[in-house]
């Protein structure tokens, strides 16, 4: 973005600090598009028992600006799911490739319900 690297950690990082409910470490940011520089896709959970969010909107849109504001990155599209609803390696750790890949070649098809 604008000629630095922005680590995908760093934006759901940021993310996750626009309400104590969200979890940076189930979260997978990842780029919208190759054409499209400086943007990028966020999809972040819910900590473990937290409530939905009472406005996702206004989340998403504090969400957004925060991360503009921060890093430059344009969030084109951004998901607040349900807490083990992001692919996970066996250890724990967000499977960001796989939830883009999957996001990117269909994403209104992706399940957004908890994986069992």
């Amino acid at each position: 973005v604008n000629g630095r690297n922005v680590a995908a950690a760093e934006i759901e990082w940021i993310a996750a600090q626009a309400h104590p409910d969200l979890n940076s470490m189930g979260a997978a940011a990842f780029a919208a598009a190759q054409s499209a520089s400086g943007t990028a896709h966020l999809l972040i959970e819910i900590r473990a028992g937290a409530p939905a969010p009472a406005d996702p909107d206004a989340l998403a849109r504090k969400i957004r600006a925060s991360v503009l504001g921060h890093c430059g990155v344009a969030l084109a599209e951004i998901r607040i799911l349900p807490r083990g609803t992001l692919a996970r390696t066996s250890s724990g750790k967000i499977r960001r490739r796989q939830v883009a890949q999957d996001f990117l070649s269909a994403p209104r098809s992706v399940a957004l319900e908890p994986q069992r």
